[in-house]
């Protein structure tokens, strides 16, 4: 999915309340740090019940989503996810969490981040949490953090939704804490569906029903035209096969490499595609004209949410926007069998807000304990003027100008 998103870059405590309930049960959490995907997927029943009990609870946070991820992407990463138990070892909740290296000016920085993060593929992560507990497992963790400080240098928490019950409970904790901390937000866009098509087909601009009426007349009258969900096992490689050649064909037309240039992803979307497909998750639509495929919409199902990840479309069809006709008859069968919100995951476009997409954002935390190495890294990344100033009056020269090296090696690599 090519990010074309804009940054909003601000330090939290400007917008955040400074009070907040202290818990005083935090202490009576048990920590356990899983560090192989073996014990991890011994945790499965234990984590479908948090998950259960969860309301934010998506496909991004769940073993179906995370255990493909890894064997895909992880080899260059250390597991270390947290799973926090009650005094009857109840899993009450789960910090899904890797430690990756980041080489800048010789020196190693430990970053502790949400598993699934780094690849580009993983939207919505989060740290499902029984709600009851939300503030022990926040307290928890930066405790965890504060007893084990060779654990990492520094935390980025990634593409975290806006309702998030542990990010919003970490940042009024980290302002308590003084830790350095700074918080991003990046647009994201879900739709709300009624449970009527035609409903929903009113909320539609009337130059988007008049399009829809278009294809849908251009493309219906194609021979053996259909669309369909691919839900056997058989049919599933020859459709992901498509729908590889489709993206790279359309995004590579545009001058950009597109996402299945990579192997690694292929593997990745092959192996998820058959465990979502045996759960009955896999919302993965195509159009097809005299055998051809010429038009292929992934995603999949989490509750009554659907999730748009990749698409593409055969572009000697492009006048009869083969697309937009496959994605409009998708969103009716999918209103029909109970579905009543599409995300469109990351970014924001004029594309998705004539689907009556409503903007939302992702949080993205940044954070390190207050005076150690990590805060200074990232206050140096983030610009914070009053960081600057304090270290200017307080550091050697000689480390100074280390750290003024260090500034601008970090601006030269983002831009």
């Amino acid at each position: 999915m090519p990010d074309n998103r804009s940054e909003i870059l601000a330090e939290a405590h400007h917008s955040l309340p400074s009070k907040r309930h202290t818990v005083p049960n935090s202490q009576k959490l048990n920590v356990r740090v899983l560090t192989t995907l073996e014990s991890l997927e011994m945790l499965r029943p234990a984590w479908d019940e948090l998950l259960s009990q969860y309301p934010q609870a998506s496909i991004f946070s769940t073993w179906e989503w995370l255990a493909p991820w890894w064997r895909a992407f992880g080899a260059d990463q250390q597991l270390h996810v947290m799973a926090f138990e009650d005094m009857s070892s109840r899993l009450v909740g789960l910090a899904p969490l890797s430690i990756s290296t980041q080489a800048t000016l010789g020196k190693k920085w430990k970053v502790l981040r949400l598993m699934g993060d780094g690849s580009g593929d993983s939207d919505n992560l989060d740290v499902p949490v029984v709600p009851q507990y939300a503030d022990d497992v926040a307290t928890r963790l930066l405790q965890y953090l504060e007893e084990h400080p060779k654990t990492c240098h520094f935390c980025e928490f990634n593409t975290l939704p806006a309702t998030s019950i542990i990010a919003n409970r970490l940042i009024l904790l980290l302002q308590e804490k003084c830790w350095s901390y700074f918080v991003h937000e990046k647009p994201t866009s879900c739709v709300a569906l009624p449970s009527d098509w035609e409903v929903y087909l009113d909320q539609l601009s009337g130059k988007m029903r008049k399009d829809y009426k278009y294809s849908r007349g251009k493309l219906e009258k194609q021979a053996n035209s259909r669309v369909y969900r691919c839900a056997r096992y058989a049919d599933l490689p020859g459709c992901l096969e498509a729908l590889f050649e489709l993206h790279q064909k359309r995004w590579q037309s545009a001058g950009e490499p597109g996402s299945f240039s990579s192997v690694g992803r292929r593997r990745f979307y092959q192996d998820l595609s058959a465990v979502l497909l045996e759960r009955s998750q896999l919302e993965f639509w195509l159009l097809e004209i005299a055998g051809k495929i010429v038009a292929a919409d992934y995603g999949f199902r989490y509750n009554d949410t659907v999730y748009a990840l990749q698409s593409g479309y055969d572009l000697a069809y492009g006048a009869a926007s083969p697309g937009f006709y496959l994605k409009a008859t998708m969103l009716k069968a999918l209103i029909e069998s109970g579905v009543r919100h599409y995300s469109f995951l990351r970014g924001f476009t004029e594309s998705k807000a004539r689907w009556n997409a409503q903007l939302s954002h992702y949080l993205h935390i940044d954070f390190a304990p207050p005076r150690s190495m990590g805060a200074i890294y990232l206050r140096i990344r983030h610009g914070s003027r009053d960081g600057e100033e304090w270290l200017r009056a307080h550091l050697p020269k000689s480390t100074w100008k280390f750290l003024q090296d260090l500034k601008a090696h970090i601006r030269s690599r983002s831009t």
